[in-house]
């Protein structure tokens, strides 16, 4: 699954690295950092798209209010829920 992020830009390629490098240490996923890694991804999808990006997401210091920012807009929260799913699968496969 991280191979589909090989023809994508760096942004892409450094999340899904931190999502593998972060598995391998840990015996779960916990929620916040689901959260940030799908965030992260989420703000790739609209960087590339060319979309702008919430300024409350800047910095994930504090990633609840830029979370409050992609629910505001349906078409952001639509891309962080399909991402969300993606994180939790990746996760799984490389735990196995």
């Amino acid at each position: 699954m991280i191979d589909n992020y090989e023809g994508k830009d760096d942004c892409f390629k450094e999340a899904a690295f931190m999502i593998k490098n972060e598995c391998s240490k840990l015996e779960d996923i916990s929620n916040d950092e689901r959260s940030i890694y799908t965030i992260k991804l989420t703000l790739c999808q609209l960087r590339t798209a060319g979309f702008d990006t919430p300024s409350q997401c800047d910095d994930l210091t504090n990633y609840s209010d830029c979370l409050a920012s992609i629910g505001s807009i349906n078409q952001y929260w639509v891309t962080y829920d399909g991402f969300l799913r993606e994180v939790g699968n990746v996760y799984n496969i490389f735990k196995q």
